[in-house]
Formats: C-alpha cells, structure tokens, sequence
C-alpha cells in the first residue's frame, strides 16, 4: 500500500480522532475484563494499544488546530507506535503534579525522556506491548519466552492504571 498524503479538513481530523478517542476507551473496558480474568498479558498489551489510540486522538487534535505541512508524514505518525506512545506520555505527566523534591528541572527531564523523537520510553513500552501477545526466543536461557510468563499482575495493572489515569 503506498503511503497516504491526503490532506484532512479539520473537522474530518477531529473525526478521525473522536473515534480514535471512543475506541481507546472501549479497549480499556475490555482490559477490564481481561484482568478480572488474570490474563495479565493481553491486558497489557491492550492498554497499550488503547495508550496508542489515545495518541493517534491527540495528533488529530494537533492536526485539526495547526494542520500540518507535510500530510505524508502525520499518516506516517498516525502508523507508528512512538509517536503516538510518546503523546500519551506528555498527556501521563500532564495529569500529574511534579514530585517533591526535584523540582522543575527533574520534571522537564522527564517530560524529555518520555515524549522525545527516538524516546527510549517509549520505544520500552511497544516492545512490552509485543511480548504480551507474541512468544519469542530467548537465546542466553535456550528457552522460548511465554507471554503469560512475561507479564505479571502488578505490570499489566500499572498499565491499565496509567492508561486509564489519561483515557476517559
């Protein structure tokens, strides 16, 4: 499929990302139920993928207020995982107060880290978001890696928590 560079009018953007917005909300009621029933590994990786709709809503936003230059490169944005883990992540600290102690200077570092072009962080959280759902090899141990071995109950609640604390 050839890359998408179809310009959007605002109002189609804020459409695109409405439903964005709806079905991230809609996949956290089903982590819900995954957690009820101790599937801690694809509970995580669907808060996950709820984490990446709630950025693809906010890049829409972005794009409706100040549409941008190059259209080729928000269709680009809108299909891949960084971008939009890294919205979610200015979108976590947003609702949070700054923690005692490090002051301004420790937040904005953070705020660096989480929502930054090539952010380890969020490059971390696609890669945990995989291993939820897929098994993979283990080459120092010889032995395959299980998803449900990987994700544990305290992982997949943090997630659906911070999810959840952004995505309403």
């Amino acid at each position: 499929m050839p890359p998408r560079t179809t310009a959007l009018t605002p109002e189609q953007a804020r459409a695109l990302g409405k439903a964005a917005l709806a079905n991230a909300v809609s996949l956290l009621d089903e982590v819900k139920i995954l957690l009820e029933h101790h599937k801690w590994a694809r509970s995580y990786a669907l808060a996950t993928l709820a984490i990446e709709e709630y950025g693809k809503f906010r890049l829409c936003e972005e794009a409706a207020a100040r549409p941008p230059a190059n259209w080729r490169n928000f269709w680009s944005e809108l299909k891949t995982h960084d971008p939009k883990t890294r919205e979610w992540s200015g979108a976590l600290l947003d609702s949070m107060r700054p923690p005692r102690g490090g002051g301004q200077a420790a937040w904005n570092h953070a705020r660096s880290v989480m929502t930054a072009d090539n952010s380890k962080f969020a490059k971390a959280v696609s890669e945990s978001k995989m291993s939820g759902l897929y098994v993979d090899w283990d080459d120092p141990s010889a032995q395959p890696l299980i998803p449900g071995e990987r994700v544990n109950e305290a992982l997949a609640r943090n997630m659906f928590n911070a999810a959840s604390r952004v995505i309403h």
